[in-house]
């Protein structure tokens, strides 16, 4: 993967140790475990880069470090501070300001960024939750629709070959399948290309995800 995350002045490599830099007033919580939902309860919005083997480091409103391994514990230095046990089979706690849960798939990107944030699941076969500033419910499934009750409710369906449209504070659609790009008509706009191998960029009000 030779793609570069750009948040505002910052320009990384996911193959690297890096810090990302988030304008948010909050902390996060990631649970990377194969079959476990993820519920996120945060004040606004998210970055996180994933991958299999590279660490991922969130520098925020108090500075965060996660190192996302299979096998290894991250610590977070934020706020209220973390500790974060990234392994397969366990959960991973955080007691953070306001706190959250994200669980990510092993082969799978995830992306999360917006102006009021959000949060996407990329697993197959696991649903989403998010329990955000207006609370979402996003479920990814091949063949199943996910509703997200937001500050302006939502419709995102997730499936290989079809368009999920989201009605939002702005309105989006985004359409996720394995080669083609997703284009989100959001509050300052987006295009998220969400694939195996192939970066996926997002222009919105103020950040960009990997």
């Amino acid at each position: 993967m030779s793609y570069k995350l750009h948040l505002g002045e910052f320009s990384l490599l996911p193959s690297e140790r890096f810090t990302k830099e988030i304008d948010e007033c909050t902390g996060y919580i990631l649970e990377i475990d194969h079959g476990h939902p993820s519920e996120i309860d945060n004040y606004t919005g998210y970055i996180l880069e994933i991958d299999q083997d590279h660490p991922s480091v969130i520098n925020d409103y108090a500075g965060y470090i996660l190192e996302i391994d299979h096998g290894h514990p991250s610590e977070i230095n934020d706020y209220a501070g973390y500790i974060l046990e990234i392994d397969q089979d366990h959960p991973s706690v955080i007691n953070d300001y306001a706190g959250y849960i994200l669980e990510i798939d092993q082969d799978h990107p995830s992306v999360i960024n917006d102006y009021a944030g959000y949060i996407l699941e990329i697993d197959q076969d696991h649903p989403s939750v998010i329990n955000d500033y207006a609370g979402y419910i996003l479920e990814i499934d091949h063949s199943h629709p996910s509703v997200i009750n937001d500050y302006a409710g939502y419709i995102l369906e997730i499936d290989h070959g079809h368009p999920s449209v989201i009605n939002d504070y702005a309105g989006y659609i985004l359409e996720i399948d394995h080669g083609h790009p997703s284009e989100i008509d959001d509050y300052a706009g987006y295009i998220l290309e969400i694939d195996h191998g192939h970066p996926s960029v997002i222009n919105d009000y103020a950040l960009a995800i990997f």
